[in-house]
């Protein structure tokens, strides 16, 4: 029998997800350990999202940043042992007024020591960020990802409509094209076409 521990995660620039995990497994009656690492490829849930952004405040506090929140985000974290018990360190960028990014990493945060005075509140919003992460890793929870729309030969075939009428002249602008379309003879949806030729 094993058990498995979320050791690191990290959100990637495309909102998907890696995640580091220990694997504690029994061998010949000797206790080993297994660094797995995992890299998914569907998106992240807004509310994995979410426990990610309830760090943010932690990061400017530890780090004693004078910003906003939103210059501010968070892309991972490291769970660790402390001299005193469990913390975290926590990764992030901040938006320079330049636009550059300035990457983040908080010291080692224990969430029980004397040194960081939210260290229990911090030690919640983690704990949220692993129930989202384990819901991403173990039960697919993630958001959907439409890259295209499948029309199937077998659907009944639809009726499509485009009607158009050119928009007048306007000194100085570029030729635009008000269009509308009807799918079945259903409810029209105008669409207006630049530089329609």
């Amino acid at each position: 029998m094993s058990t498995i521990k979320i050791k690191k995660v990290k959100l990637t620039r495309g909102r998907t997800l890696e995640a580091t995990l220990i694997e504690y497994v029994t061998v010949n009656e000797i206790q080993a350990q297994n660094e797995v690492v995992k890299k998914c490829d569907y998106l992240a849930h807004n509310d994995l999202l979410k426990s990610f952004e309830n760090l943010t405040a932690h990061m400017i506090n530890i780090c004693e940043l004078a910003c906003e929140k939103k210059e501010v985000k968070i892309t991972g974290f490291t769970l660790a042992d402390g001299a005193d018990g469990d913390g975290v360190i926590l990764v992030g960028q901040k938006t320079l007024s330049t636009g550059k990014i300035l990457n983040l990493v908080s010291p080692l945060t224990e969430f029980f020591g004397d040194e960081y005075l939210y260290g229990e509140d911090l030690s919640l919003a983690i704990d949220q960020c692993i129930e989202e992460v384990e819901l991403y890793l173990n039960e697919g929870k993630s958001a959907i990802k439409r890259t295209a729309i499948n029309f199937d030969e077998d659907d009944v075939a639809a009726e499509i409509n485009i009607g158009s009428e050119e928009a007048p002249k306007k000194r100085g602008r570029k030729k635009s094209i008000k269009a509308t379309i009807s799918v079945n003879g259903e409810k029209e949806i105008p669409i207006e076409l630049e530089n329609a030729v």
